[in-house]
């Protein structure tokens, strides 16, 4: 289970945007193939870090180490030719080197970044409002349903609900329905509060969060600048390694 104390991290809302898209981008991807795998690494280990100095320090350690083993054994066994088990491992090798730090990432934005925040970020990037607005809702949407999913399971398990009683089928019915119920009434209710609070209205909207850039989020703007740069110029056979 991962906390963050504050709510808030130290990298404003519109560089964990940039991290957002970059860490895909070279991860899942796989932006720059082998000459760029450097940069893979480096920001594949960043979201670790993030973890860590948010005093998540189990998880950073935990993932961080089976993050390296992974990685590590992938020198190891690819000189072999292991049949069906070596796309077995590769399969792992995908799931821990590349998805598992863009969910982290994912999490941590989301954990760490307020509705108010992100729109204020956004419209700092002058991104129009009929963007936002969707975005702005699927911030708050995510989490409201998996509130509500634990909801429902908590009130399966009190009425002695389960697989052997109803059988699989019931059971699944008895789950699905009132997720999608609770999903439509939920969506319905973030889009209304966001109209309400002033949003299409098409005027600047005033924030309370000082937002701007602080060392860090220029460090690792720049790094990721870097990343893009050095992309582009191997796109015209301009490689520095």
């Amino acid at each position: 289970m991962l906390s963050f104390e504050g709510g808030r991290s130290f990298l404003d809302p519109r560089t964990k945007l940039v991290l957002l898209i970059t860490l895909p981008t070279f991860l899942l991807g796989g932006a720059g193939g082998e000459y760029l795998r450097v940069y893979a690494v480096i920001l594949a280990l960043f979201p670790f870090f993030l973890l860590f100095i948010s005093k998540n320090h189990l998880p950073a350690v935990t993932g961080l180490l089976l993050y390296a083993a992974v990685h590590c054994s992938g020198y190891y066994i690819s000189g072999y030719k292991l049949g069906a088990a070596r796309y077995f491992y590769l399969f792992i090798y995908d799931i821990f080197c590349y998805l598992l730090p863009c969910g982290i990432l994912a999490a941590f934005i989301m954990r760490t970044t307020t509705v108010s925040e992100f729109i204020a970020g956004m419209s700092r990037l002058h991104i129009p409002q009929f963007i936002i607005i969707p975005l702005s809702v699927m911030f708050r949407f995510l989490p409201a349903v998996r509130e509500d999913m634990a909801d429902i399971d908590r009130a399966l398990r009190m009425r002695g609900i389960n697989v052997k009683s109803v059988g699989l089928l019931r059971l699944l019915e008895c789950k699905m329905v009132p997720v999608l119920m609770s999903t439509m009434r939920t969506g319905n209710e973030l889009t209304a509060s966001a109209m309400t609070k002033g949003m299409g209205l098409g005027r600047e909207r005033t924030c309370i969060y000082p937002l701007g850039f602080s060392p860090a989020d220029v460090a690792v703007l720049l790094f990721c600048l870097s990343a893009y740069i050095v992309l582009i110029l191997s796109w015209f056979d301009i490689r520095f390694w």
